[in-house]
């Protein structure tokens, strides 16, 4: 079974889950070790610290990891300064989230976004919308 998302798990889990990716962030980041993996705990615990704020202003992701989305209207363009070469995302074109981040609004990050960098390039949930086989449900007749 798959593990909860953030945005799934209880309270408790969820405090566990950010403890535990601070004390590695502050392990891995001391200078007392190498790891290869420091960057990607610094990226786990902003995740967390998104999710418990996001639980704190009573707010729900827009959506789920996993969900193909396309642009709304328009141009989606990246956030994240770090990411001034991350393409502008097109409306014909379809994208699955992989995460879905909070810092007073929603931002996503999308699967099809090649990156070796531990963050990938964020954009504004506001500017996506379903994607037509996403939002169409698919009613089976009872036999």
């Amino acid at each position: 079974m798959a593990e909860k998302t953030a945005y799934e798990a209880s309270n408790s889990e969820l405090v566990d889950r950010f403890m535990e990716a601070c004390a590695r962030a502050g392990v891995s980041n001391s200078g007392l070790c190498i790891d290869m993996l420091a960057g990607a705990d610094v990226v786990q615990m902003n995740y967390l610290k998104g999710a418990i704020l996001a639980r704190l202003d009573g707010q729900k992701p827009p959506f789920a990891p996993g969900t193909k989305v396309r642009v709304k209207d328009g141009v989606a363009l990246p956030i994240r300064a770090k990411h001034y070469d991350a393409p502008d995302l097109k409306g014909e074109q379809t994208y699955t989230i992989d995460r879905v981040w909070y810092n007073s609004i929603w931002y996503l990050t999308f699967l099809e976004m090649a990156d070796f960098s531990e963050l990938k390039a964020q954009y504004q949930a506001e500017r996506f919308c379903l994607a037509e086989s996403e939002s169409v449900a698919k009613v089976v007749p009872a036999r």
